[in-house]
């Protein structure tokens, strides 16, 4: 991610651009499929990233995967406002990575194909 502020920072409430100063860069994990792209409150899972000072590239790397506790769709947020000058955000090489945990029955299974395996190549191995 990539910030150029040329204000001095200036951290108002939500996105708000119409009232007190308020320039900065969020990124967000949203619940759902807001109808408002622009929700916050309840919306808003997590909030790994809030800020308007400048940087130059920098890589981040944010777990979100407690916050992705029932099956669904859920929204990755990346939203600049600015009301004080010039604001650049940029964002590149955007990733998601999962992990997924194989549930009991599927090691079970495994398990016994294994053993099914060593019983039968041993039989072979004797004949």
């Amino acid at each position: 991610m990539y910030i150029a502020n040329l204000a001095t920072q200036a951290l108002g409430p939500g996105f708000d651009f119409a009232g007190a100063p308020n320039q900065h860069a969020r990124v967000d994990l949203l619940s759902g499929t807001p109808a408002n792209p622009l929700a916050l409150g309840s919306a808003v899972l997590f909030n790994p990233f809030i800020g308007g000072n400048s940087f130059g590239w920098t890589f981040f790397s944010f777990d979100v995967s407690s916050f992705l506790t029932a099956p669904g769709t859920y929204t990755l947020r990346f939203a600049e406002v600015d009301n004080q000058s010039f604001f650049a955000h940029g964002i590149d090489d955007v990733s998601l990575v999962t992990t997924t945990t194989p549930e009991p029955t599927t090691l079970s299974l495994f398990a016994i194909g294994c053993v099914a395996l060593a019983v039968v190549r041993r039989r072979r191995k004797h004949a």
